[in-house]
């Protein structure tokens, strides 16, 4: 579901046969306290063998944020990244890792200091 307005946050998510922990870090990033109305989220399955990639097209069917997911064979990390900033549109990008679980206030305290912090942009 894209939003009416332009995402702030783009946070972008890449996993390779992830199922064990990545529903863990997708609700993490779904619990933010960032306005989901500015925040999207890019999942990029990079070749799963697993029930990686379903777990994220169910996991996007049961937020109010805006999400897309890629997926195709495996590429590496830095190809997958690359997908994520060339189809990001947020004004920023924060990484959250298949394995990783954020605090409700991450991205919030992110953009904050970035914000706080003219020369950082």
């Amino acid at each position: 579901m894209q939003n009416s307005k332009s995402p702030v946050l783009t946070i972008g998510l890449c996993a390779k046969n992830s199922e064990k922990t990545i529903s863990y870090a997708i609700d993490s990033i779904f619990r933010q306290d960032f306005p989901h109305d500015l925040m999207e989220v890019i999942f990029v399955d990079d070749g799963s063998t697993d029930s990686t990639l379903k777990m994220m097209k169910d996991a996007a069917t049961k937020t109010d944020i805006s999400v897309r997911i890629f997926s195709g064979p495996w590429r590496g990390l830095g190809k997958a990244r690359n997908t994520v900033i060339f189809n990001a549109q947020g004004d920023y990008v924060l990484w959250v890792d298949s394995d990783e679980i954020i605090t409700e206030q991450y991205a919030r305290k992110q953009i904050d200091i970035i914000k706080k912090n003219p020369k950082w942009e």
